[in-house]
This record gives C-alpha cells, structure tokens and sequence, in this order.
C-alpha cells in the first residue's frame, strides 16, 4: 500500500460517505465514520492521522453537510510502511 497514513484515512472517510448518502445528522455520520476506523489501535501516528482527517472532513460544510473533498496537497505527513508514496 502506497500513500500516507492521512490520505489512506480520507480515502476510507470518502467510501463511508460514499456508503451512506442518506445520512444527513452529523452525529450518526461521525459514529459510521468511527466504527470505518482501519488502522487497528487508535494509537500513534496513524491515529492522529485519522483524527486529522476527520476534523478536516468535518471543517466546512456543504451539501449534504460535510466537506468530504481533499487534495493531494494535504499529505504531506509521514508515509505509510516508511516508503515513497
């Protein structure tokens, strides 16, 4: 698996989003989002990674009320397994 820590987060954050098009109360989408965590422990970098992440998703709303755009740009933080990304 190539990428960061974080863009591997929004990528699993877009696909729970993606999942649940209905779901309009923040409350239940962050619980969804929650329970969608992959990286085992929520512990250490890729933890914080996830919590960045999710604060970023959650930062500006829009149409459904969530921002659950990001760019390429954003990652510029530890790469997964220590390779190039």
């Amino acid at each position: 698996m190539k990428g960061t820590w974080k863009e591997a987060a929004h990528q699993r954050i877009a696909k729970v989003i993606a999942a649940n098009p209905g779901v309009t109360d923040e409350k239940e989408l962050r619980k969804r989002i929650s329970a969608a965590y992959p990286f085992g422990l929520r512990q250490y970098h890729p933890y914080k990674a996830w919590c960045q992440a999710v604060k970023e998703t959650f930062a500006a709303p829009v149409e459904h009320g969530i921002k659950a755009t990001y760019s390429p740009a954003d990652y510029t933080d530890t790469p997964m397994f220590g390779g190039e990304s």
